[in-house]
């Protein structure tokens, strides 16, 4: 994160309306998307209310923002209609926060109970990215929120390894933070049609040994030669019975139906 010591102007400028909006922004959050694109993830600005009202609007539609950073121009480029806004006053002041929200994950229709077995719903998760804020350098509340956002069934003991894996692999990708006065961190977890890229991860980690289930190793009770997340969680939940991944009642994550290749 880059710590700041003053406020950042920014600006967006419509040249076929001929309207220019200016704030001050004390938290910027974006992505670099190859050398010349950087992806507004979240913002918060303060300044004259109708400017900040008109600037979380432009934002919000999609506009292109000009951050001041003293040394040149940042360019900013919003997403429409992909953030979260909230606008407040305080008489001739106001401020405005838009964070950006994950993709759609809308799940596809659930597969017949003959399909599926009886009692549970079998989810289909599309592709998606996944934006994570959390406290800076904050690695338990990181992967609580990668388990979050996921299908994968995940345990604490997995936390190094599978963050450190999601990272190198480019499944999880820190986001530039430049603040004034918050400590944060922030990421943009990419997932791929029912999470097979974080399967793999998981499972390679069980496959050579950096990852097992605590107490297992050499475990009479069945648990030695699980090395792919359908036995691993099958195991886990019956002898554990504890919470891992997204397992709620009656219903089952698409990806408890992968079947080890043959």
């Amino acid at each position: 994160m880059n710590s700041r010591s003053r406020l950042i102007p920014v600006s967006y400028y419509n040249a076929s309306q001929e309207v220019r909006l200016s704030a001050y922004a004390d938290t910027i959050v974006y992505e670099q998307n190859g050398p010349n694109r950087n992806i507004l993830r979240a913002i918060r600005f303060g300044g004259y209310p109708e400017m900040v009202r008109g600037l979380a609007d432009a934002v919000y539609a999609g506009g292109t923002l000009d951050a001041n950073m003293g040394d040149g121009p940042l360019w900013l480029e919003s997403q429409a209609k992909r953030y979260r806004r909230q606008v407040t006053h305080d008489g001739v002041y106001a401020e405005a926060t838009l964070l950006a929200i994950d993709d759609d994950q809308e799940m596809k229709t659930p597969k017949s109970e003959e399909d599926r077995g009886e009692g549970h719903e079998e989810m289909d998760l599309p592709p998606r990215k996944c934006i994570i804020f959390c406290p800076e350098n904050d690695r338990d509340r990181l992967f609580e929120e990668v388990d979050r956002k996921t299908a994968v069934p995940l345990i604490p003991e997995f936390r190094d390894y599978v963050l450190d894996e999601l990272e190198r692999r480019g499944i999880l990708k820190r986001l530039q933070v430049i603040s004034l006065r918050e400590k944060l961190d922030a990421w943009v977890l990419y997932c791929r049609q029912d999470d097979e890229n974080i399967i793999s991860v998981v499972e390679d980690g069980l496959k050579s040994g950096a990852i097992s289930i605590p107490g297992t190793v050499s475990d009479p009770n069945g648990f030695d030669g699980v090395e792919n997340v359908t036995g691993y969680e099958f195991l886990h939940q019956a002898q554990v019975q504890g919470h891992v991944g997204r397992m709620h009642r009656g219903r089952t994550p698409r990806v408890q139906q992968r079947q080890r290749p043959g």
